[in-house]
């Protein structure tokens, strides 16, 4: 059974989720930052953080920062649907998924959850995968040397390394073929953008597409608005937004928001 801390300011609320997922789901709730701050050496033993936005005055953002310093965990987000800007610094930090707060987002929440749980544990999988890669490719690594420390001649060590270089690639492909390795799957709004560009797309294309995608919309807006790129008026709308930026910017912009959470790591340090 799943086990979910909730963490919302709003005690009406955290009732109506615990009676509406009462089945295969153990709940803990917390009211307030403080309590969760006492709570954060337990944090490991929950399998998903269900952080609500009001929980501070800095729209639980703090809150997130000091889950995700403390214990590498997944998190999913309820946000206001008229704050888009949080909704993107959320994911931007390491959540796993946001769900805005309408009137039936309740009804949502158990596939948000087991969504959330889902893409948690896929990347860590992944992380796995290539911790163990890294650490066969050291091993060969070492092979090498010890076979170079053999060989008198300087060719004869360009032979060795040729050698254990496609001893490196015959193992990767080797995994990849067993399945050892779970590539992730390239973002939808990536691949729609691409086949896009690939015509001759106008700006309200473009935008059209992007509007679906929250997060990469205000992250687009902001950049637009930022020192570097802001000019004498400030853009409110997507549409000003692209035309400022381009589409070469537009595209990286995109790219990095979407493909963001592949990079995240459990390690502290």
């Amino acid at each position: 059974m799943r086990s979910i801390l909730i963490a919302n300011s709003d005690q009406a609320e955290i009732e109506r989720i615990q009676e509406k997922l009462s089945e295969g789901y153990e709940f803990a709730a917390l009211t307030s930052a403080d309590q969760l701050s006492k709570q954060l050496s337990l944090l490991q033993k929950h399998d998903l953080v269900f952080l609500d936005q009001n929980l501070t005055e800095n729209k639980g953002i703090d809150v997130l920062m000091e889950i995700l310093a403390e214990v590498y965990i997944p998190v999913l987000m309820v946000t206001s649907p008229g704050d888009p800007q949080c909704a993107s610094e959320a994911l931007s930090l390491g959540t796993q998924n946001y769900i805005g707060r309408t009137k039936t987002y309740i009804d949502l929440l158990d596939s948000s959850i087991k969504e959330a749980i889902r893409r948690h544990g896929k990347r860590e999988e992944m992380k796995q995968t290539i911790i163990t890669l890294q650490q066969r490719i050291v091993e060969l690594e070492v092979l090498l040397s010890k076979a170079g420390a053999e060989i008198a001649a300087g060719s004869d060590q360009d032979q060795a390394q040729r050698v254990t270089s496609q001893a490196i690639m015959e193992e990767v492909v080797l995994r990849l073929k067993k399945g050892e390795v779970n590539l992730p799957a390239y973002p939808d709004i990536n691949i729609g953008l691409r086949k896009l560009l690939a015509g001759k797309p106008t700006i309200s294309d473009i935008t059209n597409l992007l509007k679906k995608d929250m997060a990469i919309s205000s992250r687009l807006l902001a950049v637009s608005n930022s020192p570097y790129y802001r000019g004498i008026v400030e853009h409110k709308s997507l549409e000003q937004a692209v035309s400022r930026l381009g589409i070469s910017t537009t595209r990286n912009c995109v790219e990095i928001v979407s493909n963001r959470a592949l990079y995240a790591n459990s390690n502290r340090k």
